[in-house]
């Protein structure tokens, strides 16, 4: 980013004229047919529409044009601690958000893994430090993976103050890394085929379930996190689930 910043603003300072020139010209060598994706929705006969498309795109070339190349972002290493003040809470509620980036991307095989790991780790959560401790409100963990990092995010609002949060926190994770409970389980895969289905009957999210494949290579929303074994999810937990003020970001949030 800073290699082209100098560039990218004498550019933005160019007269308006030649600004307007310099983008038509970039824009006619992106706006190619392998830079796009078609998604055609709706009740048609392919073989009658395949022939539209041929008429319309196949006279264009296909893989000519400049791609947008993003590097795959390197994992987390260490741990930074930073604090703010938040304008949707109100004292004396404050939030922790930690997050790190596992390495794991959308098409790596552990990605299965890692969302069947962040399923069962929101039910630990919420039983550990919602249902225990009573010192936390809808404790959540996600992990989004795309074609370049593999991020898992953790968000725990509270009454209590964020260190001790964290700290407790980090307790439910190592209660993890110990070993599973066979309930809480069967529970995260009975969610994931429920999520599955309601994905299924939804003509939208399987149209943004194709987008994704299209950008990514792949769709977490298609993946089985219930065909994870148990010490899968183990392995997994020990691997890439970080210790107490370790390699992850935290950000605590304090109320107005």
């Amino acid at each position: 980013m800073a290699r082209t910043l100098d560039a990218e603003i004498a550019t933005a300072k160019l007269p308006p004229e030649r600004l307007a020139t310099e983008l038509l010209r970039y824009a006619s060598t992106i706006r190619l047919p392998a830079n796009m994706d078609l998604f055609i929705v709706g009740q048609f006969d392919p073989e009658q529409v395949v022939p539209v498309i041929e008429q319309h795109f196949g006279k264009y070339a296909y893989a000519s044009g400049p791609y947008l190349e993003l590097p795959t972002v390197g994992v987390t290493r260490a741990y930074q601690a930073l604090s703010g003040v938040s304008h949707q809470l109100k004292r004396p509620l404050s939030e922790v958000k930690i997050g790190w980036n596992t390495g794991v991307r959308i098409t790596d095989p552990d990605a299965p893994t890692l969302i069947a790991l962040c399923e069962y780790l929101n039910s630990i959560l919420f039983k550990q430090l919602r249902e225990e401790h009573g010192d936390t409100y809808t404790p959540e963990a996600a992990y989004q993976p795309d074609a370049h990092s593999g991020i898992i995010s953790i968000a725990v609002p509270s009454s209590k103050h964020p260190a001790k949060v964290e700290e407790r926190l980090f307790q439910a994770i190592q209660s993890l890394k110990a070993g599973l409970d066979v309930r809480e389980a069967g529970r995260m895969r009975d969610r994931a085929e429920l999520q599955r289905r309601k994905i299924a009957s939804s003509p939208e999210a399987m149209v943004a379930c194709m987008v994704r494949k299209a950008i990514d290579g792949a769709s977490a929303d298609e993946m089985a996190p219930e065909a994870v074994r148990e010490d899968e999810l183990i392995a997994a937990a020990c691997k890439y689930l970080p210790s107490h003020k370790g390699a992850y970001v935290r950000l605590a949030l304090w109320g107005q």
